[in-house]
């Protein structure tokens, strides 16, 4: 018979049990998604595979981030940098969608050691993944990110994290001047949900990033385009800026 923890120790380790376990399921699953590629152009598959590992499960659209994903590959990103990581399902896919030899950055308020080790696991070939935990607009993470670049451009841009108006333009104000000419960058939840557009507040709540979107496709006319599920949906779509270099 197995002898039995004394009450008191059972109580002091009860606290340690629940973040190990937590650690090894998610490195389990980056381990399962570490070995699956795609051939080129295919990504539908990598997303639902990324769906079903619950630990990893991305909050997007399945047409909408395919169809991100598809545009983005055609630029061959080779710096890649996405603020607001969650739980890092959109990480995975952004390493298939990146060049062998990338860098993948991953900024996130949550970014514990856990999730760092996890995340790491999806860099394939020679690719780098940086995990930066911190508020993206913090003086300690932008140095960070800029460490991490070391004077190079990024190819690709994706900013979903602060979904507050205020928030979403500081993001833009920060890190676009960091893109290349011809760049990327791109917003999730450009479409306004149910909340705003009918007052239905049981819905979705996908803040206000629809608002910076409206100005932007003013503002840069034929440089803007979406990729929309449904334009009758409780929010979330995805909007694409081909950025013409400089600052806001």
């Amino acid at each position: 018979m197995t002898p039995r923890l004394p009450a008191g120790l059972r109580a002091l380790l009860r606290p340690v049990g629940a973040p190990v376990l937590r650690h090894v399921r998610l490195q389990a699953g980056a381990r399962r998604l570490a070995g699956l590629l795609a051939e080129e152009g295919e990504f539908g598959g990598l997303f639902d595979a990324v769906f079903a590992e619950e630990t990893f499960r991305p909050l997007q659209n399945r047409a909408e981030f395919v169809g991100l994903m598809e545009r983005c590959a055609a630029v061959r990103p080779r710096r890649l940098l996405e603020i607001g990581t969650a739980a890092g399902g959109t990480a995975f896919l952004w390493t298939r969608v990146a060049e062998e030899d990338a860098l993948v950055i991953l900024v996130d308020r949550e970014m514990d050691f856990s999730r760092r080790a996890a995340f790491r696991r999806f860099a394939r070939g020679r690719q780098r993944v940086v995990c930066i935990a911190g508020e993206s607009r913090a003086a300690r993470t932008l140095a960070a990110v800029g460490a991490a670049l070391a004077g190079a451009a990024l190819d690709v841009l994706f900013i979903d994290g602060d979904h507050r108006y205020e928030g979403v333009t500081a993001d833009l104000a920060c890190y676009a001047p960091l893109v290349r000419p011809g760049g990327i960058i791109a917003f999730h939840d450009v479409v306004p949900d149910h909340r705003v557009r009918f007052g239905n507040q049981a819905g979705n709540d996908s803040g206000e990033v629809y608002r910076l979107w409206r100005e932007l496709k003013e503002r840069f006319p034929g440089r803007t385009e979406e990729f929309v599920d449904d334009p009758e949906q409780d929010g979330a779509g995805i909007g694409i800026l081909t950025w013409p270099g400089g600052g806001l």
